[in-house]
């Protein structure tokens, strides 16, 4: 409900009124909300009252965060959330959009080694996820047959 950019501090509200009674789903939606809203401050204090109450954060409130850092200029927050996630859940929590999200974080940070060692990971990559990938070689003056390179292995 609180989806716009300018909502992150009402959805924030909402979740304080629930109180107790959020749930996972509660608390992905307001992390989410901040993530629009490039809070990535509050993204991490609602992450950190998930773990807080217990719960193993699913990778929806973990993209979520990584994105909202992502958003916020954070990079660094991001690719340390996208390790955490990688080390505290199975393979199948590194989806496609959890990738992407890393990968852009890369993009910020001009990282494209550790880019092309994210895209090795890749086990369905995506048109998205390509485009990053030669987006961030290209910004680090890599050669452009190391962008074809990466179309062909599509």
């Amino acid at each position: 409900a609180c989806g716009e950019a300018s909502q992150w501090l009402r959805a924030l509200l909402l979740l304080d009124d629930v109180g107790p009674a959020a749930d996972l789903v509660c608390m992905s939606a307001a992390i989410a909300a901040c993530a629009k809203g490039q809070q990535w401050a509050a993204a991490l204090d609602v992450l950190s009252a998930v773990r807080g109450q217990g719960w193993a954060p699913y990778a929806t409130c973990v993209n979520a965060a990584m994105n909202a850092c992502e958003r916020g200029g954070r990079w660094d927050l991001s690719l340390e959330l996208f390790e955490c996630l990688r080390h505290d859940c199975h393979d199948d929590a590194l989806d496609t959009s959890t990738l992407n999200i890393a990968l852009q974080a890369c993009v910020q940070g001009a990282l494209w080694e550790r880019a092309m060692e994210i895209m090795d990971e890749a086990r369905q990559p995506d048109e998205v996820t390509f485009t990053i990938v030669a987006g961030v070689l290209a910004a680090a003056g890599r050669p452009l047959a190391e962008s074809l390179a990466l179309y062909r292995r599509a």
